[in-house]
């Protein structure tokens, strides 16, 4: 067996069909170096497990070789599933790959649960071409969003507009954020930086805000070691926002801006924002906060399942 070559990660909560159903939107997959693991947080993950069964024998898949299904924590969104599936390789749980498709489970469906962050329509990822980039330069973020890229800001209380495409008074751009965290990138530089915040891989309310911080904060992690961000499909790299701003001074089919939470990368384990400002804002959002704190369990042990 030789050594992996790339992880497709699949953040998944009971549409693990729409990954499944538009494989076919990525080329060059080999079974002999490339993984797909399915991190799982369905309701049911035994039923999403025997959904995906029904697929390895026409992929000439092998469990536990060359696709590993994991029962996860629920942090909410997928970023949680980024969390967990890197804590896995830390603990030698998993081998490490060369590369990592971080990707949800609707990412790659065209036609049912399309969102801003799903795949453009005729764009089709080749495994071989992502390899041969990465190994010309490892230090790169590799993805393709409908949105193109994303700059997350500081989200002030002075405003200009109500939109997120129209810039708001005194907002501070601070990383490039890929929509949805959907992304192909070498997990090496995470792996460092979590190493040295280990409790950052067990620590979390599970809530909407919490993951939606982390979307920006897992984009940070590499902006901050100067990575370059490779927009595929409209074929152009950024390092820095203020290049991508020089060349498109205004919000535009290229990019948008993604307001966040004021004190967002201010980070140990919970955010020192005060969410709780929210739940003036909204009716029974206390008590579900409470419901899903004490649901979620921080340190539970990631289950691998495998059918007998």
């Amino acid at each position: 067996m030789r050594n992996h070559r790339i992880d497709i990660v699949v953040a998944n909560k009971d549409r693990i069909n729409l990954f499944w159903n538009s494989l076919d939107t990525i080329k060059n997959f080999d079974p002999e170096v490339d993984r797909i693991i399915v991190m799982d947080c369905s309701d049911n993950s035994l039923e999403e497990l025997s959904k995906s069964e029904k697929y390895l024998d026409f992929f000439q898949l092998k469990m536990n070789y060359n696709f590993l299904f994991f029962k996860r924590r629920n942090w909410n969104m997928n970023h949680g599933a980024q969390l967990d599936y890197l804590r896995l390789i830390l603990d030698e749980k998993i081998a490490k790959p060369n590369y990592t498709f971080f990707l949800q489970d609707h990412y790659l469906d065209k036609y049912t649960a399309v969102h801003g962050d799903t795949i453009p329509t005729n764009f089709v990822y080749d495994l071989n071409l992502v390899e041969k980039e990465l190994l010309n330069d490892k230090e790169q973020v590799l993805f393709s969003a409908r949105n193109g890229f994303r700059v997350s800001s500081s989200n002030p209380t002075l405003r200009t507009g109500i939109s997120n495409q129209i810039h708001r008074a005194g907002s501070v751009p601070s990383t490039f954020c890929v929509d949805g965290s959907n992304y192909i990138v070498a997990p090496d530089y995470y792996l460092k930086y979590f190493a040295n915040n280990p409790d950052l891989l067990i620590k979390g309310d599970g809530s909407y805000q919490f993951a939606h911080v982390w979307e920006s904060r897992i984009c940070k992690i590499l902006y901050d070691q100067n990575f370059t961000f490779y927009e595929l499909s409209r074929n152009i790299k950024y390092k820095k926002i203020s290049d991508l701003i020089f060349d498109y001074p205004d919000p535009c089919s290229v990019w948008m801006y993604f307001y966040d939470f004021p004190a967002a990368y201010v980070f140990y384990g919970r955010d020192i924002y005060n969410y709780g400002l929210l739940w003036l804002r909204r009716p029974g959002a206390l008590y579900r906060f409470i419901k899903n704190y004490m649901k979620y369990d921080r340190n539970k042990k990631i289950e691998k399942i495998a059918q007998q």
